[in-house]
């Protein structure tokens, strides 16, 4: 059903284009970690995707959320990331590489830069604990290797130096920390942006929940094996920086037992 319906739009224009890989996130989003449950509705929308590919990728948005995708479903084992990989040929990956470096830009705010500089000066040196200084930084998986990137301002560079390739085994993690430790730490600090208030919940800080791509980003991160340390927008100064240091000693007060 899903397949005539998809097969049945004749004008698939960008509008429709769009929707298509929104949906398909969506239930990705919805149904990660049990892709294989929906493989059918899935590898219906990647064959539209794969039809549909001369119009998709001289649009850089629509190409990088092709990649969203295709980087999740490689990450489950899904049959339909192999059946997707052909898309991203090499004017497709200019175009994905394009998008990261127009809108990954290295903006940091001021708050985020005070409590980043505390964990800095203050925690990591207190903790014993150690900054990532290499990147690209390899993550391997039995799915491939993974590499996160801390600046894609010079990410084209990357590319034509060849310290960093996309390949259907060696993929950009289409996520960023904001500060990531030796030890396995990814440190994000959120804005409003990331969250939904419960509306019945008045003021309280627990009155917010991670919307649902943020809370994508958490579990992919996890799936990566990191410990994902979460700093929210409504803490102020001085409570993020207490909160951070007391979540950093309880996570390698984890690692150090091994859980």
């Amino acid at each position: 059903m899903v397949t005539s319906y998809l097969n049945s739009q004749k004008h698939k224009d960008l509008g429709y284009l769009t929707a298509i890989l929104n949906i398909l996130n969506s239930l990705i989003v919805l149904n990660f970690g049990q892709i294989n449950a929906i493989s059918s509705v899935v590898s219906a929308i990647v064959d539209v995707i794969l039809k549909e590919k001369e119009k998709i990728v001289p649009n850089p948005v629509l190409v990088h959320y092709t990649y969203l995708a295709y980087v999740a479903l490689k990450m489950e084992g899904s049959e339909s990331a192999a059946k997707l990989w052909p898309f991203f040929d090499e004017a497709a990956k200019k175009k994905l590489i394009t998008y990261w470096k127009v809108t990954k830009l290295d903006a940091v705010s001021k708050t985020e830069e005070t409590i980043i500089s505390h964990i800095k000066d203050k925690s990591i040196p207190d903790l014993g604990l150690h900054s990532v200084k290499v990147y690209p930084h390899q993550v391997p998986t039995p799915n491939g290797n993974f590499y996160v990137i801390n600046n894609f301002d010079n990410i084209d560079k990357e590319f034509e130096q060849k310290s960093l390739e996309l390949t259907e085994s060696s993929l950009v993690v289409p996520y960023k920390p904001d500060y990531l430790l030796e030890e396995g730490i990814w440190i994000e600090i959120n804005g409003p942006q990331h969250y939904i208030r419960h509306l019945d919940a008045g003021i309280k800080q627990n009155a917010y929940s991670l919307e649902g791509f943020s809370a994508f980003k958490h579990e992919f991160v996890k799936r990566l094996g990191f410990t994902y340390l979460e700093i929210p927008f409504y803490r102020t100064k001085d409570s993020a920086e207490r909160f951070a240091h007391n979540q950093l000693v309880e996570a390698k007060s984890k690692l150090n037992k091994g859980t």
